[in-house]
């Protein structure tokens, strides 16, 4: 099977329809490859920032894996920042770049271009990438392309990219396969705790990678969809229902990182029940109807609305905080100032946001490195126990104004 032919059989396969990109004589099969196959369109843009762009609102839009495409050089460069609005959006993308043939490189250290239109995009792309690989062998592209599309799907969502050189994209894949399991590929517990081992075993042959530290372990998630919550879910749901025991004007802050519907809904029914109003960050601004009552607006110091931010910063005395990085455009530059009088949980999947405190040496803050989703199933299988005492007798109206007059 052609590489390229493999390339979007596997991508149409996991539900990936649509391509977008601008066509470049190094991206020529590729582009061949999406016209030939009959459950595929390529959308061709003006410009390749644009095809990065539309891919990226094709993931934040259908929730779904997206892809786009451009050819060597300033193709490939003109991506660039659509990848990083991917990488800082939490945008799954998988992001394919056509290179010069390789048996055109020289292999001359420092030389600063051995072929036409040629540029080291994998190392451009490393910063505002999960991972970024350059294929040198036709059998490497069943692994890479697994192993890609797994990382850009797992743990906290985000774009990869790889790199095509035309000889291999006119290749051959003798054993094409479309869904190498986590363990095959390496991702097993034994290299959860060194992504750097991971990294040196796993990759195409003689090829610089980047993959971020934050990603090691956050594969194991991914292995079955109907896995067992993880202890750190469920410590975190029993310190989220011990807090509510005690707190009179909780609040929920919800951002991107939890943005399954079908999570959402279980938590809109929680905090319809347990009467706690939600706020949201910009992203998850769609998340309720704008007048349903559970609503109280998106935070932001800058662009939220007043009353989100008052509410969350002078009003409340619990923030429950669900996938969302509490960044200083959402709680403003003097991070100390927010919240001095609520108690913080913090539930988010990547480790480096968990980092900073918000609250002077994290006094008062609890910090949960888990899948916000899994959190939210822990306590919807709990709700019951979890819904008693002051919970359930809290007889404060969810409304704006009721919150407003609240003492602070």
């Amino acid at each position: 099977m052609k590489v390229t032919d493999y390339i979007v059989e596997f991508l149409q396969r996991k539900g990936i329809h649509d391509f977008f990109g601008y066509q470049g004589t190094m991206i020529a099969h590729l582009v061949d490859s999406i016209e030939k196959n009959p459950h595929t369109r390529s959308h061709s843009s003006y410009h390749e920032q644009g095809a990065a762009f539309a891919a990226c609102g094709y993931a934040q839009a259908g929730e779904r894996c997206a892809c786009a495409y451009a050819t060597s050089g300033p193709g490939a460069a003109n991506l660039i920042s659509g990848i990083a609005d991917a990488y800082f959006d939490s945008l799954p993308v998988v992001f394919l770049t056509g290179q010069l043939n390789t048996y055109e490189y020289s292999g001359i250290p420092g030389l600063r271009q051995q072929g036409f239109q040629e540029i080291d995009i994998v190392a451009m792309a490393k910063p505002v990438t999960k991972y970024a690989v350059q294929i040198r062998e036709d059998e490497d592209i069943v692994k890479e392309l697994n192993k890609a599309y797994h990382i850009a799907n797992s743990g906290r969502k985000g774009p990869v990219l790889i790199d095509l050189p035309m000889n291999i994209q006119r290749g051959d894949v003798k054993n094409p396969v479309y869904d190498i399991s986590l363990d095959e590929m390496g991702f097993g517990a034994a290299c959860e705790s060194s992504m750097e081992a991971t990294a040196n075993s796993c990759g195409a042959a003689g090829v610089d990678m980047a993959m971020k530290p934050d990603d090691s372990g956050v594969l194991e998630s991914a292995k079955t969809v109907d896995c067992e919550i993880s202890a750190c879910a469920v410590s975190a749901a029993d310190a989220i229902r011990e807090a509510l025991d005690k707190a009179q004007r909780p609040v929920i802050m919800l951002g991107h990182g939890v943005s399954d519907k079908a999570v959402r809904d279980q938590l809109f029914t929680l905090a319809r029940q347990w009467k706690i109003p939600v706020i949201t960050s910009v992203l998850e601004m769609s998340a309720l109807p704008w007048d349903d009552p559970l609503n109280f607006g998106c935070i932001g110091g800058a662009y939220g609305h007043r009353y989100a931010n008052m509410i969350a910063n002078a009003k409340s005395d619990l923030l429950i905080c669900l996938g969302i990085s509490l960044c200083t455009r959402q709680i403003g530059t003097k991070v100390h100032e927010f919240a001095k009088n609520a108690k913080i949980i913090r539930v988010d999947i990547d480790n480096y946001n968990l980092q900073r405190n918000i609250h002077e040496n994290g006094i008062d803050e609890m910090k949960f490195c888990a899948d916000a989703a899994e959190v939210i199933r822990a306590m919807a299988e709990n709700a019951e126990s979890a819904g008693s005492a002051n919970l359930m007798a809290r007889r404060f109206m969810i409304s704006v104004n009721g919150w407003l007059c609240a003492p602070i």
